[in-house]
């Protein structure tokens, strides 16, 4: 039987509570520093890390300085403001009941300012406009006080895109149109007025562009409050689901040009999307046939196709994708294709990346052709008119890029070892194993285009090698000729500099 002294366990007991005790206290400072920012603030909800705890919790969960998850979608082409690609309905509203906590206990908090913005903004993504518009008049309030008098203009440029909702009965629209998705108005659109002479595009666009919202008629107006006369392409914010099934064609008109004591008016339509019957369900095709086949567009007079590929990253998460589009025009509802054709018709080179500590990565058709063996890829279809106008697409905006799924893949028969390098991408390898390879056209199309135009943002290529290769090609397709042709004028040209 072992005895222990009355003092050594007192000792022992005066121990244990003291570690209780320090270990109690320690424990908030735990909790948040790891980022438990819920069991700090139940547990510990007076803690004086409870109010950034708030805070920081409601920035996980959505990133609200980024935007809601709008497509912004003009005739030229469309993007994503990409806030809550990465969130659910419920990490949006789990952020909103924080933000509304820390306003509603910490008013006299020096980062009020802060919360109540991000609460304003959370409001505007979540579509409470009347919500919104009250918190941005409190902050037009707080705008007055020196400390955040170079915040104003933010604040009125919310207000100005809420107050839109509603029709001035005094004052002359220089803009005004209707939105509709089919046949039903289209309500809480953002119309966006992009300047016709301005190339850069700013995601997401608040404070940068003219902004509207529409009404529950789908109806929309901008009066020139803001000085906004002169060129602008029309372009529109919405939800996935907003259009789900529905693409925007061809505008009666490119660009409207206002002007002061006028009225323009711009209707933008969503028509029903062409619908594809196969290739789907990401079949895996054999051999050198690729059979299109897509249902009748009412008034299309001909049809035309593009094949969209995708980069992924080690991982095989995609990271990006590039569109080609397929020669050929077609009046019935089905197309066909040689696989071998498709592999020596080149996409656009296009490099990203580069950054520090990132490697540059580049479209894989730019280098392998508009399918090749191993790839994955969704295909469209475009309907046109008599005149050469777009009337709709099978390409949808109802997903974003990490939820698409292909439609169709290519076996790996003919891959080669640098193709895979290729899409893995790394660069250089897929060099050395491509001069491995000595007389394959499809090896020595791929190093023309490395060549000429480069592996890294830094390097911008070299004509004269690349030229080498493409005159080394056996069968030379009129693609290749057509490099051949292009890369001898630019030599040309550079001789014929003084």
């Amino acid at each position: 039987m072992i005895k222990v002294k009355v003092k050594t366990l007192l000792g022992l007991t005066v121990l244990l509570i003291a570690g209780g005790i320090i270990g109690y206290w320690s424990l908030p400072s735990i909790l948040y520093d790891n980022k438990k920012y819920d069991a700090l603030l139940k547990l510990f909800p007076n803690d004086s890390r409870a109010e950034m705890a708030l805070y920081f919790s409601a920035g996980d969960a959505f990133d609200i300085q980024q935007g809601d998850y709008r497509i912004f979608i003009y005739p030229g082409g469309s993007s994503y403001s990409g806030g809550r690609s990465n969130s659910t309905a419920d990490q949006m509203a789990y952020a909103t009941r924080q933000l509304e906590r820390l306003n509603r206990d910490y008013g006299a908090s020096p980062y009020i300012y802060r919360i109540k913005s991000s609460l304003a903004k959370i409001y505007m993504w979540n579509m409470e406009w009347d919500k919104a518009e009250g918190m941005f008049r409190e902050l037009k309030e707080m705008n007055g006080r020196e400390t955040f008098q170079h915040l104003a203009k933010e604040t009125d440029d919310f207000l100005k895109v809420l107050a839109s909702r509603h029709a001035d009965p005094v004052r002359q629209p220089l803009l005004t149109g209707k939105v509709t998705v089919g046949d039903k108005p289209a309500k809480d659109v953002y119309v966006v007025l992009h300047p016709k002479d301005n190339n850069g595009w700013h995601s997401p666009p608040f404070g940068y562009y003219p902004i509207a919202l529409t009404d529950n008629e789908g109806g929309y107006r901008f009066y020139d409050t803001s000085g906004i006369q002169g060129d602008y392409e029309v372009g529109v914010g919405v939800t996935p689901e907003q259009v789900n099934g529905s693409y925007l064609g061809d505008p009666q008109i490119r660009y409207v040009s206002l002007k002061e004591g006028a009225t323009e008016v711009y209707d933008l339509t969503f028509a029903p999307q062409v619908q594809v019957v196969s290739p789907t369900n990401k079949e895996v095709i054999k051999g050198d046939r690729l059979d299109f086949t897509w249902e009748a567009y009412p008034g299309a007079s001909y049809y035309e196709l593009s094949i969209t590929d995708f980069m992924r990253d080690e991982k095989g998460k995609i990271i990006g994708s590039t569109g080609t589009t397929l020669d050929g025009r077609w009046k019935e509802t089905n197309a066909v294709y040689s696989v071998e054709a498709l592999r020596q018709q080149p996409h656009g080179y296009g490099k990203s990346g580069g950054g520090k500590d990132q490697k540059t990565a580049i479209g894989n058709s730019g280098i392998l052709g508009a399918v090749y063996p191993g790839g994955d890829f969704i295909w469209s279809v475009q309907a046109y008119d008599a005149g050469g106008k777009l009337l709709s697409s099978s390409s949808g905006y109802n997903t974003l890029l990490d939820g698409i799924q292909p439609f169709f893949s290519l076996d790996s028969r003919g891959i080669l070892a640098g193709d895979r390098f290729v899409m893995k991408g790394d660069y250089e390898s897929a060099i050395r194993s491509y001069e491995a390879e000595k007389d394959s056209d499809y090896a020595l199309r791929a190093l023309a285009s490395m060549a000429m135009n480069g592996v890294t943002m830094e390097d911008n290529g070299d004509v004269a090698k690349g030229l080498t290769y493409l005159k080394r090609i056996a069968k030379p397709s009129r693609y290749d000729q057509d490099k051949i042709r292009s890369a001898e004028e630019i030599l040309d040209k550079r001789l014929a500099q003084p």
